[in-house]
């Protein structure tokens, strides 16, 4: 663990040297400067809190305050002086000096003052280390998708993110809107601010107003005390209104009228509360058939989709599937104990044709039930262990016939085969090597169809499909 380190900054050597000495016996390392300069220049060592005197040759105290302010914000900077005036002072405080000393030091003030601001700095920065790893958890890259839709919504995504228009993402339960709505949040200019997110079916109705705009005390049974709602506690930052859809039409109401004014008044309140809040709104219904079947608030719809967003299926993208069982079992592999780090080609093949009706959240809960039943010394997920209606779906490599399931052998070729290697003069078409490499896989092992699939890493059926491609097995 790092040692706690401060930083003197006085041009006064007798002064640091007392001032060293206290400090190093309190468990602390001392780093000195004799000037502003050289106090800019120790930065890069990470102090943890920085002593410094108002008065210095080269640059003063203060200008030098304003810089190492701008270099880190939260870095505590304790003003020290012989000039018992107060201006410097306020003006320091000003500036954002953690506190003020005048000299003579007391000993017992300065430790306490020390040890104060470092556990606040430490606090600070721990704050930013978990909110700088929020935004990174949820970057755009680190949402899994490769496929064509999938680059699409990336795209309109980064066309927006830096507007306040309200947007509404729609989908099927299960397809990672929150997921979308936060990667949203964290990469716009509202990141500083809080994420709020309500799921809206599944609070009561009778509850829903005042856990969207809070309550008075008093305001009817039971409210003992005041409480934000989650507009007021999303102001500055961006409020996701989750299942959108199924709001009562006097709380839609409601929700239009902040939208428009930017105030609402709190449950038993009587004074308006201004909020700045962007609005991301998601729901697994038609809004447009809502709105013609009188169930949603046309108006509302027209504020909350300014900026509409389709997120598909995964039926509708299944060239993500095999990304995203790869992202689940390196999930959840450690967690359950297991080492599996690949899926054999008949589970891949099952889980890709899937219908996947709980889409991405029923292929992570899948995922999960597979690795459990594995056994521990399993490296890859087989057929087997997945859900049984899934196995059903590749029926002719589950129900085989005992004489089909006998390793088939193909007769080698006769011919000498060299592999694929690097010619200096010559580049082969991609078909020719594949060619080369089934033709070499046959040749060692003696025409074995299961143990060349084996050891190629691909299913046997495929590679029959492949054999039949290039014509290196004919029909009896």
């Amino acid at each position: 663990m790092k040692e706690k380190l401060v930083l003197i900054a006085d041009d006064d050597p007798t002064f640091r040297r007392l001032l060293c000495y206290w400090i190093e016996r309190w468990g602390y390392q001392v780093i000195q400067a004799q000037n502003g300069e050289e106090c800019l220049e120790l930065l890069s060592q990470k102090p943890d809190v920085v002593l410094m005197d108002v008065m210095m040759p080269v640059r003063e105290g203060l200008n030098t305050l304003k810089e190492v302010k701008k270099r880190d914000e939260q870095l505590p900077i304790i003003m020290l002086t012989a000039d018992h005036t107060v201006e410097k002072a306020v003006e320091a405080m000003k500036l954002g000096a953690y506190d003020y000393l005048l000299k003579p030091v007391s000993e017992d003030k300065l430790r306490i003052l020390i040890r104060n601001a470092m556990e606040k700095y430490a606090q600070a920065q721990e704050l930013r280390r978990l909110k700088n790893q929020l935004q990174e958890k949820h970057v755009f890259s680190n949402i899994i998708g490769s496929s064509t839709k999938m680059k699409e919504i990336f795209a309109q995504l980064e066309s927006v993110i830096n507007t306040d228009v309200s947007i509404l993402i729609h989908g099927e339960s299960g397809t990672g809107k929150e997921l979308i709505a936060r990667a949203i949040h964290y990469n716009s200019h509202r990141r500083d601010g809080p994420f709020v997110d309500i799921n809206c079916a599944a609070i009561p109705e009778t509850l829903l107003e005042s856990e969207l705009f809070g309550h008075e005390k008093g305001a009817f049974t039971g409210a003992i005390e005041r409480r934000q709602g989650k507009f007021e506690q999303a102001d500055g930052g961006t409020l996701f209104l989750d299942e959108v859809g199924e709001m009562s039409l006097m709380t839609q109401a409601k929700i239009l009228r902040v939208i428009q004014e930017k105030s609402f008044d709190p449950v038993g309140g009587k004074r308006k509360v201004q909020v700045d809040v962007r609005i991301i709104a998601a729901t697994n219904k038609d809004l447009e058939a809502e709105v013609k079947a009188k169930n949603f608030r046309e108006d509302l719809y027209y504020r909350i989709a300014v900026f509409p967003i389709y997120l598909p299926p995964l039926r509708e993208r299944r060239e993500d599937i095999p990304l995203l069982v790869f992202h689940f079992l390196n999930k959840y592999s450690q967690e359950f104990g297991k080492k599996i780090s690949s899926v054999s080609p008949k589970a891949m093949e099952a889980l890709s044709a899937h219908p996947w009706k709980g889409n991405i959240r029923e292929l992570e809960n899948v995922i999960q039930r597979a690795l459990i039943l594995s056994r521990n010394n399993n490296e890859r997920l087989e057929l087997e262990v997945l859900p049984r209606d899934i196995q059903n779906l590749i029926p002719d490599l589950e129900k085989t016939s005992a004489e089909e399931d006998k390793d088939i052998l193909v007769p080698p070729p006769s011919s000498e085969i060299s592999l694929p290697g690097l010619e200096p003069d010559k580049i082969l078409p991609f078909d020719e090597v594949e060619k080369r490499v089934l033709q070499h896989a046959l040749k060692l092992t003696k025409g074995n169809v299961s143990q060349a699939a084996k050891e190629l890493g691909i299913g046997r059926t495929t590679l029959y499909r492949k054999l039949e491609k290039y014509q290196l097995v004919t029909e009896e």
